[in-house]
C-alpha cells in the first residue's frame, strides 16, 4: 500500500511521507484493515435488503418484500443442507461414488455458484427470466 502512495506522490510531483507516518496515519486516526469479505450474499438478497430499506414503500409492499425474502432464504437453506447432505453421504459411502464418471475437471469450470443455484430453483428456465425483465 505505501508504495502505491509513494508511487502517487511521484506522480504528482509530491514529497512521500516516511513509511513510519504513512502507516501511523493508516492505522491509528484511519484504522482501515482490508480482508476478504466474511460472508457473501447473492444479488436478490441484496435486492431485498435494498428496496426493504426504501423509504417509498408502503407497507403492504414491505410485508410483501418480507414474505418473498423468507421464502428466498428457506429456499437457499434447503439447498445448502442438501449439498452438504450430499457431500456427507459421498463421504461416507464409497457406493455412491462408485458410479461417478470422471467428469469432475467438467463440473469445476461450469457448476453454479449457491445463488445461482437457488435462482434455478425459483426459476428453471434461465431466459425466462431476461423475456420478463424486458
Amino acid at each position: 500500500m505505501y508504495d502505491l502512495y509513494k508511487k502517487s506522490c511521484e506522480n504528482d510531483s509530491k514529497t512521500p511521507l516516511s513509511s513510519f507516518v504513512f502507516r501511523n496515519i493508516f492505522n491509528t486516526p484511519f484504522n482501515l484493515h482490508f480482508h476478504r469479505p466474511q460472508t457473501d450474499t447473492c444479488h436478490r438478497c441484496d435486492k431485498f435488503k435494498i428496496d426493504l430499506e426504501s423509504q417509498s414503500i408502503t407497507e403492504e409492499e414491505r410485508n410483501t418484500l418480507l414474505r418473498e425474502k423468507e421464502l428466498h432464504q428457506r429456499k437457499a437453506q434447503a439447498a445448502h443442507d442438501m449439498q452438504k447432505q450430499d457431500v456427507s453421504d459421498c463421504a461416507n459411502d464409497p457406493t455412491k461414488r462408485e458410479d461417478i464418471p470422471p467428469i469432475h475437471h467438467h463440473f469445476y469450470t461450469s457448476l453454479r455458484t449457491h445463488p445461482e443455484a437457488v435462482d434455478l430453483l425459483e426459476n428453471p428456465d434461465p431466459d425466462e427470466d431476461e423475456e420478463s425483465s424486458d
